[in-house]
């Protein structure tokens, strides 16, 4: 029995204990029907019983469905007129479209949100993926500090998806997805089945994709010969560096085609003396590669009694990657007597053999994952258990050339059926048996969540979260390099422990100093025990604070220590031959072997991260929301992967490198590294807007007061809220705390009523105003906001830009997302290396679609009945092409950096299809 199994046994038996519910329950009249609960009319006199049963006024207050934990409100939400303006076809595409919006500052790495639905937690993304946008009630996105009361920790944001109570629909999907260079057309297709009734919920989401390779040959790359000069027709030198014959005053030529029939006579190398054959250097090597994957994920929720839910989801992906190296070449000696050879003199002949598959490398992953989530409550506290298994099998295979022995030795011998500049007959060689390495990865783990008041202050209750967890991950692998096996395992246990508590301070709902607004302080601690790697302890803490409703602020701290990941530590080792990377010391681009894997010696980092952010919203009555973050982050023994090749960090890790003896880098280690220390501080602020646009409809919908009770808002009443009695709209009733009035009669400001249109913009900043690395202590200290880099593309840019915004209207929507990030440089270093400067770079991506579901569509559908439910959109994503430019100090673009190898796969059009049965 499992631990998320003995731990959900034992939190549902408690739920279902008689004694224990009724305990835990407070007296609740039965409800009335609607007419009794209607407000008083002021106009008539109310009507006293003396009698000891008075009661003058009743407030039921509940909390709205899906609320999250706490009293930190969302900074964005969304309804569900909103959330089509997107036309997104899945929660993954929602997601993926609100990046800028979920995105923190805060992380360690670039990891989503924190997901949940209904305010629960959820057994994995599989869960609500494939989900169409359709099934959403509403969108929430909230901050950082919201994650303490789920068990996470503070370093994502927390996206909050309220479904419908009732959806049921089978969506099929299909696109075609062409790169408007040529060279590469990807499509795909899909189906989901949900259903949702109440609190139960079921989902099956079928995915397939195919994308094909994008060869060096469909762009416009262009290589110069590093170290062996080969190519498919050939090139010759001498053996010691003098002309290749007295009439030919050149040590190197090119061989002419006349060669490939027979012997070419010495006139014909003689305009090619002095420059190598390149033309087939490109030749069968992919800049992306050819990938195929199949998924299927499904989920089912289902209610074991009144307070217990739970949901069990799988996921199953299989996936293959092949990419093309490059041709394998052979250097063979061609004697001078050779019927083959117009030379006096023994030559070095260098030719590729036309065997694309003999430099490749595939790559195929299995992956499996079952997961389960179980929410519920015991007395005033909500429980949550998750457990999760997943497991990982990579195969991975990449070939190392051909042994061409017996073809050498036939030209060396002067074997007149052998022409070495010819049809190669595939008897004189062989494939080199390649390389290969296996990896199975495994993680299960399980987590009690416990919530609640942990007792009453004046302010409110004191809101404590307490986790407690247990995983296990082991990696398993095996590398054979050159027939050399080498095996490696690891197996990491961790048992965890977190709690937060956040305490009310002042509060206007509670009148405890009501002048200074809602204030609370939050205190939050976790140690996680790993079995190969010690203790690890997070600290932290923060206020939330409200002066008035329209603005709030955010301050936090927290210090945590950090581990590298089993696949950090034990990946097997893998080596790419005909890597081409930028050599800052000598300012050449160079055709390298690059090693990735495991580092076994990586140690645990630890970070101080501070956090200030202000959420505004100026207008009570405009969807219009400005926020603001600044976030300080202090890193020691940084965990990264291996950064750019520059003189600064081969002096810190010299055995990284290897060179030949004229300075010729022939292999890097990329394997990740500790740096000693980082630091860097940022500013990002932005805005959200969402506005009606156009006249409603007449009749249709309630009135500009809808949300906060006004006139054309129908009844009025706060979300989750009834009133019996006294009170007026938003007032304070008889007795009680009031709360806004509105929320119910009708749709809200900002959102589109019938006949009107939702223009939707927003626009975020992000401002650096620090990024400084120390590679090893006593080293000088890295400035990446000037000229310093620790990744191979380019600089750190002080400045970016995302912008999204759209208008949408009867169906039809236009959407457009936009990125700005500034110009950097990377310094050479102090040895006289080669200064890259790298321009700034602006896209655009334009997305237009047509909702045949609007009431605007019905006589296109009605006229064309296979749009009913459907979708059409057409996407460009780099609507102009841009791409970004590098140069070199003397105006130049090294080989490594031209546009093509940064972005090889431009402007891209995708034409889609979904249709909802």
């Amino acid at each position: 029995m499992t631990l998320s199994t003995i731990l959900l046994y034992g939190l549902a038996s408690a739920a279902l204990d008689p004694v224990s519910a009724a305990s835990a329950a407070p007296a609740i009249p039965p409800m009335a029907p609607p007419e009794a609960v209607a407000e008083a009319d002021p106009k008539k006199p109310q009507v006293k019983d003396d009698g000891p049963n008075e009661v003058e006024g009743l407030v039921i207050q509940a909390d709205p469905r899906g609320k999250v934990e706490g009293d930190i409100k969302p900074e964005i939400e969304l309804n569900e007129e909103e959330i089509k303006s997107f036309g997104a076809g899945s929660i993954g595409e929602l997601l993926t479209m609100l990046t800028p919006q979920t995105t923190s500052t805060r992380g360690r790495d670039s990891s989503g949100p924190v997901l949940l639905i209904n305010g629960r937690r959820i057994s994995g993304f599989q869960e609500i993926q494939g989900i169409p946008p359709e099934a959403i009630e509403k969108f929430q996105v909230l901050p950082e500090e919201v994650a303490l009361s789920y068990g996470y920790k503070a370093d994502q944001r927390v996206v909050n998806i309220i479904l419908k109570k009732n959806y049921n629909a089978l969506q099929t999907q299909a696109a075609v997805t062409v790169a408007t260079d040529g060279g590469r057309t990807s499509p795909n297709v899909g189906g989901n089945r949900v259903n949702i009734n109440g609190d139960k919920r079921w989902n099956v989401d079928v995915q397939l994709s195919h994308d094909p390779y994008l060869l060096e040959t469909d762009r416009n790359i262009v290589r110069a010969p590093n170290g062996q000069p080969f190519d498919l027709v050939g090139n010759v030198s001498s053996l010691n560096g003098g002309n290749l014959d007295p009439t030919i005053a050149s040590s190197f030529a090119g061989v002419p085609d006349s060669a490939v029939n027979g012997r070419a006579p010495l006139a014909d190398f003689g305009p090619l003396a002095g420059r190598y054959n390149t033309g087939d250097l490109t030749a069968s090597r992919s800049l992306i590669s050819k990938a195929d994957k199949g998924t299927f994920r499904g989920s089912i929720s289902r209610d074991l009694n009144k307070q217990t839910q739970l949901t069990l989801s799988g996921n199953l992906e299989d996936s293959s990657t092949h990419a093309l190296l490059g041709l394998p070449g052979v250097t063979f000696s061609l004697p001078g007597g050779s019927p083959f050879s117009p030379f006096s003199q023994t030559v070095t002949g260098y030719r590729y053999i036309d065997a694309p598959g003999a430099l490749s490398r595939d790559v195929d992953t299995l992956r499996t994952q079952v997961s389960m989530a179980a929410n519920g409550r015991v007395k005033d506290w909500r429980w949550n258990v998750t457990g999760d298994f997943d497991r990982t099998k990579t195969d991975t295979e990449t070939g190392r050339g051909l042994d061409a022995s017996a073809f050498q030795a036939a030209v060396a011998a002067g074997d007149p059926t052998v022409n070495p500049f010819g049809v190669i007959a595939p008897s004189l060689y062989k494939t080199v048996a390649p390389d290969t390495a296996h990896s199975i990865s495994t993680a299960a783990s399980a987590e009690l969540v416990l919530n609640g008041n942990l007792f009453m202050l004046p302010a409110g209750g004191l809101q404590t979260t307490f986790k407690v967890g247990a995983n296990s991950k082991g990696l398993n692998s095996e590398t054979v390099r050159s027939g050399v096996t080498t095996k490696r395992d690891i197996t990491r246990t961790t048992e965890s422990f977190q709690s937060s508590f956040n305490l009310p301070i002042t509060s206007t709902r509670n009148n405890v100093l009501a002048k200074l607004g809602d204030l609370s302080a939050n205190f939050n601690a976790g140690y996680d025990n790993l079995s190969d790697l010690g203790g690890l302890t997070t600290l932290g803490g923060g206020f939330n604070w409200s002066p008035i409703k329209l603005i709030s602020f955010i301050a936090s701290y927290t210090d945590e220590e950090g581990a590298p990941t089993t696949n950090q530590i034990n990946d097997p080792l893998v080596v790419t031959p005909n890597v081409s990377v930028f050599d800052f010391t000598t300012g050449q681009t160079v055709i390298i072997s690059r090693t990735d894997g495991g580092n076994a010696n990586l140690l645990n980092d630890n970070r101080q991260v501070s956090k200030f952010g202000v959420n505004y919203k100026p207008f009570e009555k405009i969807e219009l929301t400005f926020n603001a973050t600044y976030t300080r982050a202090e890193t020691k023994n940084v965990i990264a992967s291996f950064p750019a090749i520059t003189p600064d960090l081969e002096r810190a890790f010299p055995d990284r490198f290897v060179r030949d003896a004229s300075g010729r880098l022939l292999s890097i280690d990329a394997r990740p590294v500790n740096f000693a220390s980082a630091q860097n501080e940022n500013i990002r602020w932005g805005f959200n807007l969402f506005k009606a646009v156009g006249t409603p409809t007449p009749g249709a919908g309630g009135g500009p007061g809808a949300r906060f009770g006004g006139p054309g808002g129908g009844p009025p009443g706060g979300g989750g809220m009834m009133r019996m009695g006294g009170g007026g709209p938003g007032g304070p009733p008889g007795g009680g705390g009031g709360g806004p009035g509105g929320g119910m009669g009708g749709p809200p400001v900002g959102m589109m009523r019938p006949g009107q249109g939702l223009f939707q913009l927003s626009v975020y900043h992000t401002w650096r105003l620090s990024d400084e690395i120390t590679v090893r202590k006593g080293m000088p200290v890295l400035d990446q906001l000037d000229g310093a880099a620790i990744s191979a593309r380019n600089g750190q840019a002080r400045h970016e830009v995302s912008i999204q915004g759209g208008y949408f209207k009867d169906g039809l929507g236009f959407r457009f997302n936009g990125a700005w990030k500034a110009s950097t440089w990377v310094d050479g270093g102090s040895t006289g290396g080669q200064t890259l400067y790298f321009s700034d770079l602006a896209t655009l991506g334009v997305n237009l679609f047509a909702n045949f579901s609007a009431p605007a569509r019905k006589p296109m559908v009605d006229k064309f009945p296979l749009l009913k439910g459907a979708q059409v959109s057409l996407n460009f994503e780099n609507l102009f092409d841009s791409k970004q430019s590098v140069r070199d100090q003397s105006g130049a673009t090294p080989q490594a950096y031209q546009r093509d190898y940064l972005d090889p796969l431009g402007r891209t059009v995708r034409l889609g299809f979904r249709k909802l049965l």
